[in-house]
């Protein structure tokens, strides 16, 4: 308008008056408050669709796992995909009984040529990912995270699935992660003299 301008509205005509942006703004507030609805109706369908015992992996299974829908077609739910699932107890067997790292479990599997879970290669990343998934031990949850961190556990809404691998293993396997961070090269600390 400084320049000269003249502005086009796709939507509606407005006056160049303070009638005209007063309907203007009325509109946009009008539009926003129903933008913040449907965003808290879309919520509220996905926490009934999990407190009904369905999964929302929005097309991304994790590995090991197929999502399929349920018997009546009103939810989904997360069914062992055997081939992967051998790769996922030899991860976890590899990493709890050989004692091999997240980075030479990534390795190994590369080596041996077996597709990642987007079909690219095995990272140190995808594997710790995998080690600490509690949903292998049958345990999905929905609502990890919120716009301000990590939600607390209590607040998840925990959906049973079908385990890979059993409740003493991913405790084993957990604990071995927590001794791994303590003594990882990054975390280590040292008083040094000046």
């Amino acid at each position: 308008r400084r320049a000269g301008v003249q502005i086009e509205y796709v939507l509606g005509e407005y006056a160049d008056t303070p009638e005209g942006q007063l309907n203007k703004n009325i509109k946009a507030v009008v539009a926003e408050y129903e933008r913040l609805k449907v965003a808290e109706r879309m919520t509220r369908g996905r926490f009934r669709k999990v407190e009904e015992g369905g999964v929302l992996v929005l097309g991304h299974a994790p590995f090991g796992y197929e999502c399929v829908r349920s018997e009546h077609g009103r939810r989904f739910e997360l069914v062992i995909s055997e081939v992967q699932a051998e790769i996922v107890r030899l991860i976890f067997q590899w990493y709890l009984h050989e004692g091999l790292t997240a980075r030479a479990v990534a390795l190994r599997l590369n080596d041996m040529g077996i597709p990642s879970p987007r079909d690219k290669k095995w990272y140190p990343s995808v594997v710790k990912n995998m080690l600490k998934s509690e949903t292998y031990a049958g345990v999905w949850r929905y609502g990890k995270r919120r716009a301000e961190g990590r939600n607390p556990v209590e607040s998840q809404i925990v959906v049973n699935v079908p385990a890979i691998i059993d409740r003493a293993t991913w405790d084993a396997t957990q604990a071995r992660c927590a001794v791994n961070s303590e003594g990882a090269f990054r975390n280590l600390k040292y008083n040094y003299l000046l």
